[in-house]
């Protein structure tokens, strides 16, 4: 078993999009996975954390806010940060598990918030996959945030999946893309061709022994945001 994967996702995984399913159900052959979806609102006193398991070693966490905390997303997002912290990796079993993880952005927007969190060792930014945030970015003023942001990722990131199928200098990597993933994925040659590559790739950039892919300086920036550490 190697490095588990820390995915924040921007898609539920029983939406209509197989991607993120075809791909982390082959990952999860190898790599524990804790799926982490974007919150809900629910007509809660407090915050709860909604937990299963969709495939084997694959834990998904749903966080549940209360209707009154609809703010600012980076708020939402450091409530979940908090939901986290207080009601998952508290559990002796569950932190054993995903200790020296690597974390997984499916989108730029999640990044300032998360990155550097929960004991993890590096950052895998998967650009293909936040293809559709890029495309639901219709306002200018979230268009600029969203570039700014990914900036950000794309220089702290260990290893980039982007669109196309072959290797790029410089340690990132290119992967079929989505359109021509939706058109063959009722073939799973492809899904496992995709895979393969992806896991290749990450066992390159974080072999056992490394300690951390992230800057030191920057970690300690990171685990201080929002006052949450």
């Amino acid at each position: 078993m190697q490095r588990p994967l820390i995915v924040h996702a921007h898609q539920r995984w029983t939406s209509g999009t197989e991607r993120h399913r075809q791909l982390f159900s082959r990952l999860a052959a190898h790599h524990p996975v804790l799926f982490i979806e974007e919150a809900i609102e629910g007509s809660l006193d407090s915050a709860a954390l909604k937990l299963s398991q969709p495939h084997p070693n694959i834990l998904r966490a749903v966080p549940i806010l209360p209707y009154d905390s609809r703010s600012a997303d980076d708020l939402r997002r450091a409530g979940v940060a908090q939901l986290l912290r207080d009601r998952l990796f508290t559990d002796p079993s569950l932190r054993e598990r995903f200790i020296g993880a690597i974390q997984w952005f499916c989108s730029p927007l999640d990044a300032p918030v998360f990155m550097g969190r929960f004991g993890t060792i590096g950052v895998v930014y998967d650009r293909a996959c936040g293809l559709f945030v890029r495309k639901q970015l219709a306002d200018e003023s979230g268009s600029r945030e969203h570039r700014k942001r990914e900036r950000r990722l794309l220089r702290e990131a260990t290893v980039v999946f982007t669109d196309d199928c072959y290797a790029s200098p410089g340690g990132r990597i290119r992967c079929a893309s989505s359109a021509a993933v939706d058109e063959a994925r009722a073939r799973r040659i492809v899904w496992d061709a995709i895979a393969i590559t992806m896991r290749s790739r990450l066992l390159e950039a974080f072999p056992p022994q490394r300690s951390s892919a992230l800057p030191p300086g920057f970690l300690a920036a990171s685990m201080m945001a929002f006052d949450l550490v």
